[in-house]
């Protein structure tokens, strides 16, 4: 037992002093390397501090030397400070300074002015960069100045034009712009003047008014304007001595009343109608009354029909363009409401085309009421509301167009209706009259504002644009169109 427990003791002391000796191994490890980090970390500093900004000052410096400020100056900034880098800066700059006003300097001595202008504002007011600029712009201004004197000289007005403005008021600059636009003006009106002279007078009154009151130029084409109206006003003249009267009363109604193209006119007509004929429309005037027709208008029928009168809307040769006086009848613009209506398909039409055709005129007159192309217009404030398809008719309405050419005001357009309107139920109002008589509501061909509507005119003379139901019952002023040339 007493040799066991030796034994074990032994070993113990063999344990500790292992342990003893392996600490202070890794002891003597540790502190080896930790004099290596200390030794790199000394040599970067080193490196970083004293031998990399060393060599990058030597290399800088033989930059400098060799002349290449521009790379020996970023090196230089690049050593921050590092010795006299900083006075190398700006001795760097200096030098670089001073080549490049030796540059521009050079440049404005070979008479390269525009690129030492570029060179010298380079320099950002280094010595007297300024100066020398102002002494580039001025060299440049005269040089340009007199490049466009010589343009000018040269008639070549509008280059001299570009190039004297662009000097921004250099000089007499703009004097002499005003002296090319001259020049320019005159030259032009002399090729207008060549123009008119050689009878070419649309070209000439177009060079004439692009002058802008030049001269006389505003005379010179009204001239001109004269002159083809002369020249128009002759051919028309040519046409009625070879009696091609329906050409010749084109070509004077298109002169618009120059001198007596109206007198002109009438003689066409003669020429083509006969003395006799024609007599029968010559004294009639648009706005006069004309009879035509008989219709019953009393509401006694004891005594018969009673004549039409008619207003003239328009007269061309021996055609009248006609409309009823005062409201002849009343009616609806469709025997029954619907939601689809349009003068084409309306009932107002229909009637107005046979029984009212055969009813209110002779089987002669029906010979010369003519077949009109009625306009499918749209409605002036309602524009979407379709008005349907163009037809042709003897006897139809004004659309909400025509009223408001042919009549200019809510006066003219109030309307008288007849004795028999009136029993037939047109709506008159006591606070609208004309002469005394109280005014009716009317009828118009327009669409209202909807498809199941018709525009209208109030006893006031105001246009219903937007319309009333189409199964309502208003007066009813008929046109008419009529060639009394067919007189027999």
């Amino acid at each position: 037992m007493a040799q066991n427990g030796n034994n074990e003791k032994a070993k113990a002391g063999d344990l500790r002093a292992a342990a003893e000796k392996s600490t202070k191994k890794s002891r003597l490890i540790l502190a080896i390397f930790i004099s290596a980090v200390v030794l790199i970390v000394a040599f970067l500093i080193v490196l970083t501090n004293v031998i990399i900004p060393s060599n990058k000052y030597g290399s800088a410096t033989r930059l400098y030397d060799s002349g290449s400020f521009e790379e020996a100056l970023s090196v230089f900034k690049e050593l921050n400070g590092y010795k006299d880098s900083e006075e190398y800066v700006a001795r760097c700059e200096t030098a670089i300074n001073d080549r490049n006003y030796d540059r521009a300097i050079a440049l404005l001595e070979e008479g390269r002015y525009d690129e030492a202008l570029s060179a010298f504002k380079a320099l950002n007011g280094y010595k007297d960069s300024v100066q020398q600029i102002k002494e580039c712009e001025a060299i440049i201004n005269e040089q340009r100045y007199n490049d466009a004197l010589s343009l000018a000289e040269a008639g070549k007005y509008e280059e001299a034009i570009s190039a004297f403005r662009e000097l921004d008021g250099y000089g007499d600059s703009a004097e002499q712009i005003a002296k090319c636009e001259a020049a320019i003006n005159e030259i032009n009106y002399g090729d207008a003047l060549s123009l008119a002279e050689a009878g070419k007078y649309e070209e000439a009154i177009a060079a004439f008014k692009a002058l802008n009151g030049y001269k006389d130029s505003a005379e010179q084409a009204e001239k001109c304007e004269l002159a083809i109206r002369d020249k128009r006003y002759d051919n028309a003249v040519s046409l009625a001595e070879a009696e091609k009267y329906d050409e010749a009363i084109a070509a004077f109604k298109a002169l618009n009343g120059y001198k007596d193209s109206a007198e002109q006119i009438e003689k066409c007509y003669v020429g083509k109608y006969g003395e006799e004929k024609y007599g029968l429309v010559k004294n009639i005037n648009v706005g006069d009354t004309y009879t035509f027709g008989s219709y019953e208008q009393d509401n006694d029928t004891s005594d018969g029909k009673e004549e039409i009168e008619w207003i003239v809307l328009e007269k061309d040769g021996m055609s009248l363009f006609l409309m009823s006086k005062y409201a002849l009848d009343c009616r609806k613009y469709n025997e029954t409401y619907s939601d689809h209506v349009t003068w084409e398909i309306c009932t107002l039409r229909e009637w107005l085309n046979d029984s009212f055709l055969t009813d209110a005129f002779s089987s002669d007159e029906r010979e010369l009421i003519e077949d009109s192309a009625v306009t499918a217009e749209a409605n002036p404030a309602y524009g979407n509301t379709p008005p349907g398809n163009e037809t042709v008719d003897k006897v139809f309405l004004l659309s909400a167009v025509d009223v408001s050419r042919y009549f200019k005001s809510n006066a003219e357009r109030k309307c008288v209706p007849t004795e028999y309107a009136i029993e037939r139920g047109a709506y008159t109002s006591t606070n609208n009259s004309l002469e005394g008589d109280a005014t009716c509501w009317w009828w118009l061909r327009s669409p209202g504002d909807d498809s199941d509507s018709a525009a209208s005119v109030r006893s006031g003379g105001s246009i219903i644009y937007y319309g009333n139901f189409v199964d309502s019952v208003f007066a009813v002023r008929p046109v008419i169109r009529i060639d009394l040339s067919k007189k027999q």
